[in-house]
């Protein structure tokens, strides 16, 4: 057998399915531990792999969270952004009503944590965690590629009412937005302080509290002076 005949042996450690094993295990870790508290011995050992190995595909644990968090975001902003188009033609490209704007935002992400799998329900998680993480985290960053997105239900959020402040519309998206994380993380406080008449994992009655609540708050704001 010549030499150029001989199959060439695949290294499995530095293979893609070993890389796409360290983004599993990180993504798993970093939803249940935050960033802090998972490190890449631990990541590495969930997949049962060597933490060098990790380096050589990656580098820092800043560059593994970097590339969990890349991994779905164009898929998963995609999906937002599919939401706020399916709303504008229902409307015929009018303002949307503000309670069908709220519900275009917050369904792409309960249904990625509902209907996915358990990649994705990590996934939203961690992407709540990332959320109160300080501006100044640099481990943070990659959280902040959806920020655009955001700014476009705003934009849409101003046109549906003009004569409500800037101001006022940031802070109450801000609010939605902080409602939202906190529903995904699966705190279950309202289960408990409503003693079980309120169920957190019933996603329906979840966003019809969102759209009923919200909507009302945002159509009661003043108009600016």
């Amino acid at each position: 057998m010549d030499k150029q005949d001989i199959p060439i042996k695949t290294d499995r450690r530095r293979s893609p399915e070993t890389k796409e094993r360290i983004l599993d295990a990180a993504e798993k870790l970093f939803a249940e531990r935050g960033f802090h508290g998972a490190s890449l011995r631990d990541i590495t050992g969930a997949c049962g792999v060597q933490v060098a190995l990790s380096y050589y595909h990656f580098g820092s644990k800043e560059d593994v969270l970097q590339a969990v968090v890349d991994r779905r975001a164009i898929e998963h902003i995609g999906c937002y952004q599919k939401s706020l188009t399916d709303a504008l033609a229902r409307n015929d490209g009018k303002p949307i009503p503000v309670d069908s704007l709220i519900e275009a935002f917050v369904v792409p992400a309960i249904e990625r944590f509902t209907n996915g799998d358990d990649g994705w329900k990590y996934y939203i998680q961690l992407l709540a965690h990332l959320s109160y993480e300080s501006s100044r985290s640099s481990y943070a960053k990659p959280f902040f590629k959806y920020d655009d997105i955001v700014n476009e239900f705003i934009s849409e959020l101003k046109r549906s009412l003009p004569d409500v402040s800037a101001e006022d519309l940031h802070w109450s998206f801000y609010f939605l937005q902080s409602a939202l994380t906190n529903a995904v993380l699966e705190t279950q406080m309202i289960d408990r302080q409503s003693q079980n008449l309120c169920c957190s994992s019933d996603f329906d009655a979840l966003i019809k509290a969102m759209k009923n609540l919200f909507s009302a708050g945002l159509l009661g704001l003043k108009p600016r002076m």
